[in-house]
């Protein structure tokens, strides 16, 4: 390989690193529903999580881009609205409150049934122990 070589790959691709860490940042803020972030609270977690990277705001509003990145909604000088329509959070109605209550008890008693039938099969019944002859001391000779 020859010097010039090393040079013509064109500059590395450090925004799609930086972007997939974005999203390892802002996916658990949405599924907790955090509906905004600011810009310099993501350029010090990005610059944490990558520390040999310097994280500027430029950066940081290129890979913020809400065209590009789908849980971001909008962003709004400092602010990053996330978008939280599709937060994984709903109401359970009550019969699908009672539907996992059943569900689990049949989880439950098909769980105690097997292990039953484990435990059943693994302890045999015990054998009887025999009893080996008697030795020589162990008689008493009784006279008469």
């Amino acid at each position: 390989m020859k010097l010039f070589e090393l040079f013509d790959d064109g500059p590395l691709e450090v925004s799609k690193t930086i972007q997939q860490d974005l999203l390892d940042i802002l996916t658990p803020l949405v599924a907790r529903g955090v509906g905004e972030v600011t810009v310099p609270e993501i350029e010090q977690r990005l610059q944490r999580m990558r520390p040999g990277i310097r994280v500027t705001r430029k950066l940081v509003m290129n890979v913020i881009d809400p065209n590009s990145v789908k849980l971001i909604s909008k962003v709004e000088g400092d602010r990053v609205v996330l978008n939280t329509e599709n937060a994984p959070d709903r109401a359970l109605t009550k019969d699908d409150a009672e539907r996992e209550q059943q569900r689990m008890q049949d989880r439950a008693s098909k769980q105690a049934k097997t292990e039953l039938k484990k435990k059943a099969v693994t302890k045999a019944p015990p054998k009887p122990k025999k009893k080996s002859p008697p030795k020589m001391d162990d008689l008493e000779v009784k006279i008469g």
